[in-house]
């Protein structure tokens, strides 16, 4: 029987009902040095590659997390993975939590978006950096994908290109052939 006291219990202290599928089989593996985990869905024989953070990250829906747990477990892989000393969560991001929980989006899995130039959110820190803390400027939906996405710093949010695009190297040569395609 639910009490009183059981209904008031914080919404961001709820557990998720999310978790991982039982049927989910993994497996770590390096490609070019890096490590990364390799997550098979038998039903569809579909495999999808994760980086450590992102898999940790899997690994908390368990149906038992609730949202305060999942940002002590956003700080710990802002600290273990990334190097930080924590994390800041602006005032935009609390608020957007707060909707977020009321509209039971809260329920959905954690996808942390930062810059891929660096192991932390800001570019210019290379290698593994410390003595910096990760920035969480917004938080954003992607309803259709069933994932939310925190905002770590200041990146754009457009597909990736990379810092030079390819587009650059394509050209006419004098013969009117393109070239730089490939």
């Amino acid at each position: 029987m639910v009490t009183l006291s059981d209904s008031l219990v914080s919404a961001s202290s709820r557990p998720l009902t999310v978790r991982c599928r039982p049927d989910l089989t993994s497996r770590k593996q390096f490609y070019h040095g890096s490590p990364y985990w390799i997550v098979k869905e038998p039903v569809g024989l579909n495999y999808f590659r994760f980086q450590e953070e992102e898999f940790a990250i899997l690994q908390m829906l368990d149906g038992q997390t609730s949202l305060d747990e999942i940002k002590e477990k956003i700080e710990a892989i802002a600290t273990k993975v990334y190097g930080a000393d924590g994390v800041d969560y602006d005032r935009v991001a609390e608020q957007k939590i707060e909707t977020f929980t009321k509209w039971g989006l809260d329920k959905l899995p954690i996808c942390m978006a930062k810059t891929h130039l660096s192991l932390s959110h800001d570019s210019k820190l290379k290698g593994r950096p410390t003595g910096f803390r990760v920035p969480v400027r917004d938080i954003r939906p992607s309803v259709g994908a069933g994932f939310l996405y925190p905002l770590l710093g200041n990146f754009s949010t457009m597909p990736g290109l990379p810092s030079k695009p390819a587009a650059l190297k394509v050209d006419i040569d004098k013969d009117g052939k393109v070239v730089g395609l490939f």
